[in-house]
């Protein structure tokens, strides 16, 4: 699957220890299996909003009403990969979540730029619902922010 969109973040408000903020992407476009997936592009064309912390975690995602369990799990799984959690450590570890299960995130920084590498997961979902508890080794899935970027 391939997905190209635009990631749109709005502030809404800054209160002493989040942020609250709407997250949108468009436009989008979804290609699965070499074809055109329209009900993904829908789906994902959704805005949510999100309570973030000040190091990056996003505490919450607030759906928009009248999504079915299967939509907002479809978001889960677009923004939460994106979450990238910052401390002053060079290398750390974090426990996350997505839309598959709860994983281990290795977090390295060299100079301003922040790597963030799925570790494995610990547990996974199952039919949107139940926890299953195990451990599984994750195909080495990097994702880069720059920290000059984000500070100026």
């Amino acid at each position: 699957m391939h997905v190209d969109a635009v990631l749109q973040l709005t502030i809404f408000d800054v209160k002493d220890d989040f942020i609250e903020a709407g997250l949108f992407v468009g436009p989008v476009s979804v290609v699965n299996a070499e074809e055109k997936d329209t009900y993904l592009e829908k789906a994902y064309s959704r805005p949510v909003l999100t309570r973030i912390s000040y190091n990056g975690k996003i505490e919450k995602l607030i759906y928009p009403s009248g999504l079915t369990e299967k939509e907002r799990f479809m978001l889960k799984g677009l923004y939460m990969p994106l979450e990238m959690v910052l401390e002053d450590e060079k290398s750390y570890n974090v426990i996350q979540e997505d839309s598959t299960g709860e994983y281990l995130a290795e977090y390295n920084t060299t100079g301003v730029n922040l790597y963030k590498t799925k570790q494995k997961y610990l547990s996974l979902f199952s039919d949107m619902g139940g926890l299953w508890h195990l451990s599984l080794p994750f195909p080495n899935l990097n994702f880069l922010l720059n920290r000059a970027v984000m500070y100026g």
